[in-house]
């Protein structure tokens, strides 16, 4: 296995378990270790998916770490729509300056 489909893997895991603070760690490491590879389509697909998750923590690292894949940017404008706080100015901050 490739060290892109474990971190994606990871994330898939995290997904489908309670979120603990273990499940939190992983989610956030493996993020900003998918964010360090090259953009790949299966990452940008998995963050999308990401955004569009109904919890705020598991949306958390995505809007942290903020990579400019322009496959994001519905993700990107459901967060920002959904009015939550610093969330919602990550979003339009990405939006203004990759969303066009």
């Amino acid at each position: 296995m490739e060290v892109r489909e474990a971190l994606e893997a990871a994330i898939g895991t995290v997904l489908e378990r309670p979120l603990d603070n273990d499940a939190r760690y992983l989610l956030k490491e493996s993020v900003r270790s998918l964010v360090a590879l090259p953009e790949a389509s299966s990452s940008v697909a998995l963050f999308a998916r990401l955004l569009r998750h109904e919890s705020r923590d598991i949306k958390d690292p995505v809007l942290r770490l903020l990579p400019a894949w322009s496959g994001l940017k519905g993700g990107m404008e459901i967060v920002r729509d959904e009015k939550s706080g610093w969330q919602e100015s990550a979003a339009s901050e990405w939006l203004e300056e990759h969303g066009q």
